[in-house]
């Protein structure tokens, strides 16, 4: 059985409580904090949603030569990353060619250092 577990609150001297699908009133804590809060709080709009190829992707955070696009599937396979100086730039957004993936629901990831957002698409293959 896989449990997926996500961290939710900061590090603290005690460490920090992971959270995730358990029991009520069940937690499992890390007796050591060694990792860097991310902040989630940047807009992320992707559209067309669905889409049958190219994905404009609406940011506004800060996009510069560290930011990274990853496309994972649901199973959590990374099944494409691009650095932002390789992606395409429009008067919308930044365009991602989503030419060749199949039908279904798909995740993006935008990092940028210690920023993150998270986008959920679906395409739809002919």
């Amino acid at each position: 059985m896989n449990i997926t577990w996500s961290v939710q609150g900061r590090c603290t001297e005690g460490g920090i409580t992971i959270y995730g699908y358990k029991q009520e009133g069940q937690s499992v804590t890390i007796p050591s904090c060694s990792v860097a809060p991310i902040i989630v709080s940047k807009t992320l709009r992707t559209y067309p949603n669905p889409t049958a190829g190219d994905l404009i992707v609406d940011y506004n955070g800060n996009v510069n030569d560290n930011t990274k696009f990853t496309v994972f599937d649901m199973t959590g396979q990374t099944i494409l990353s691009v650095s932002n100086n390789a992606i395409t730039k429009t008067s919308d957004g930044c365009k991602l060619n989503l030419h060749g993936l199949t039908s279904g629901s798909y995740l993006l990831n935008i990092t940028n250092g210690k920023e993150m957002s998270q986008a959920k698409f679906i395409v739809f293959a002919h």
